[in-house]
């Protein structure tokens, strides 16, 4: 059963009179793939490569690690924003890293890619929070990539998948762009909805924005590398309050952080 969350009167606006605005990165990647030239191309390879062989015990030897993930903290501190980074596991920040980010006002959530069992759901969870040194309150589902692809979309398997494995959202936004705010489902905060910011143009994205009650916004951090990405996430990061997705369920009520 879906319940619709007791939201204090809010639409849209933090208690200050700020429109709200969710901001959602999965980390698919260690780095921006998506430059010109031949240095991007062997970016590419070099990751894609790394991510079917999963050293994650050397990540942190690697040259410019998670350097996507750097910058885009450098930016959303120029604009006074935060966000919840969801890392898959061979994308887990080292510890040092983790608490940095923490220390900041930023969220570390869990970004699910080997999922064809709760098995191996839970395992890599745990994993993260080992590698990473944090409790994760919620997390997203990876979708179809070369290497370490998500399973299709099935809204109650990872439903289940969250509940059973004690955690509190689900920031996922498929399936209910009827829904204005997030509803609880079997005791797990559940997203209807949320905008690709790469594959979005920027004026969609503003009316999204403009028109939501809590509008979730995906940005992916190499994707700040493409031509003409980085332009508009700085002109996102200038519509509102940016917030991390426990920071919002928590002005919401609904989590305690």
């Amino acid at each position: 059963m879906a319940l619709g969350l007791r939201c204090r009167g809010l639409r849209g606006l933090d208690l200050a009179g700020e429109r709200l605005v969710v901001m959602r990165h999965d980390v698919d990647n260690l780095w921006g793939i998506y430059g010109r030239g031949l240095a991007s191309r062997v970016k590419k390879l070099a990751n894609y490569a790394y991510l079917a062989l999963s050293p994650v015990r050397l990540r942190s030897l690697l040259p410019g690690f998670l350097e996507c993930v750097l910058e885009v903290v450098d930016l959303e501190r120029d604009y006074g924003a935060r966000s919840t980074f969801f890392f898959r596991v061979p994308t887990a920040p080292t510890r040092e890293l983790a608490r940095e980010l923490v220390s900041k006002g930023f969220e570390i959530g869990y970004h699910s890619d080997r999922n064809d069992t709760f098995d191996s759901f839970l395992r890599d969870l745990r994993l993260l929070e080992r590698l990473a040194g944090v409790r994760v309150l919620g997390f997203t589902k990876h979708g179809h990539s070369p290497v370490r692809g998500g399973g299709p979309w099935d809204e109650s398997r990872f439903v289940e998948y969250g509940v059973r494995a004690g955690l509190k959202y689900l920031a996922q936004g498929e399936g209910h762009p009827e829904w204005e705010l997030p509803r609880v489902v079997r005791g797990l905060v559940l997203f209807g909805h949320h905008v690709t910011l790469r594959r979005s143009r920027i004026e969609d994205v503003r009316a999204y924005v403009e028109l939501r009650e809590l509008p979730l916004i995906l940005v992916h951090p190499e994707d700040i590398s493409a031509p003409g990405e980085r332009e508009k996430f700085e002109e996102v990061l200038s519509m509102g309050r940016v917030v991390s997705v426990a920071e919002a369920l928590k002005m919401l009520g609904v989590i305690e952080v």
